[in-house]
């Protein structure tokens, strides 16, 4: 037990790094746009494209409200594994 809990320590421990690094690389990335802007830019040896594009997607909320018939005709069943770790207090 007592490798399991200093595993888990160390991989809490690097999920905080990675967010520390997430929120660094995302303040980056503003700063690049900012510096750029808008277009398809050749940087060195990288193509940098910065534009605002509009996407559809399926509203799968409103779907199931408005035709649950359908949604359990055409739901499919599988399998997974999970493995989660979540903090509790003692």
């Amino acid at each position: 037990m007592d490798e399991a809990l200093e595993l888990i320590q160390k991989r809490q421990a690097f999920i905080e790094q990675v967010k520390i690094l997430e929120e660094t690389r995302k303040s980056i990335d503003v700063r690049i746009e900012d510096v750029l802007g808008p277009g398809t830019h050749r940087i060195g040896s990288y193509s940098v494209t910065i534009q605002d594009t509009t996407e559809t997607r399926f509203d799968t909320t409103a779907f199931k409200k408005a035709h649950p018939e359908l949604v359990e005709e055409f739901n499919k069943t599988g399998n997974k594994h999970v493995f989660r770790i979540v903090e509790v207090s003692e």
